[in-house]
């Protein structure tokens, strides 16, 4: 199915040939000059603190796990308790995941909108903008090994919890689970990167659009002359 030459995002309905992403971002925003600073700065500080905080405090947890599980097969069992608290607080972890997770969309999408806003000031400029964008490619890497992350961690808790019986298999859980938090903590740094460059590369666009037709309308022939 052809996608959309507006957005270049969704595809086009087969029924009336619309795209119900541009309905959508139209419906949402009113085309405007409007400041993507607090937008952006909410973005990329919620999504680089939530992450740290969220994933660094797993990738914590599962790594002190790791070593209090040596410590059970070493002999020592009070490990026993420690191993306890950690999966309690792991499980507090996973629904903060869950709830960034949410907050973290939201938040892109206050971003994404006020871009919308400033593209849709411009015809040649247009919804197209976050796709065409020259880090936009690098924005959506960035974007899909988060996701990779987060699914990877989503079936390793479900594969695990129940699954893991032994000591070794607990350990390589808590293993996966340190690289996985990793990923994604790299991953939304590289997002937060990316999506100022996309921004400092929009409003180049549409300031650029606009002095153009400032200048074709300056020098346009005058009809009456």
């Amino acid at each position: 199915m052809a996608k959309c030459p507006e957005c270049r995002i969704a595809p086009l309905r087969a029924a009336d040939g619309s795209c119900r992403y541009c309905e959508r971002a139209k419906a949402r925003v009113s085309p405007g000059r409007v400041s993507m600073d607090g937008a952006l700065k909410v973005f990329v500080g919620g999504t680089v603190v939530a992450n740290t905080v969220v994933f660094g405090a797993r990738a914590v947890l599962y790594a002190l796990s790791y070593l209090a599980v040596g410590d059970l097969q070493n002999g020592d069992l009070t490990a026993i308790d420690k191993i306890n608290t950690y999966h309690t607080w792991m499980t507090i972890d996973w629904w903060a995941t869950v709830v960034s997770a949410f907050v973290l969309v939201r938040l892109q999408h206050r971003w994404v909108n006020a871009g919308n806003a400033n593209a849709l000031t411009r015809p040649d400029v247009g919804l197209s903008w976050f796709r065409t964008a020259p880090s936009s490619k690098t924005f959506q890497r960035w974007q899909w090994a988060q996701l990779f992350g987060y699914l990877s961690i989503i079936f390793l808790n479900i594969a695990f919890r129940n699954a893991a019986s032994n000591d070794g298999q607990l350990r390589a859980w808590a293993v996966l689970e340190v690289m996985l938090c990793s990923v994604v903590i790299a991953a939304s740094i590289g997002t937060t990167v990316e999506a100022r460059r996309m921004t400092a590369e929009l409003l180049e666009r549409v300031d650029f659009s606009e002095q153009a037709a400032r200048t074709a309308r300056v020098t346009e022939p005058d009809p009456i002359a």
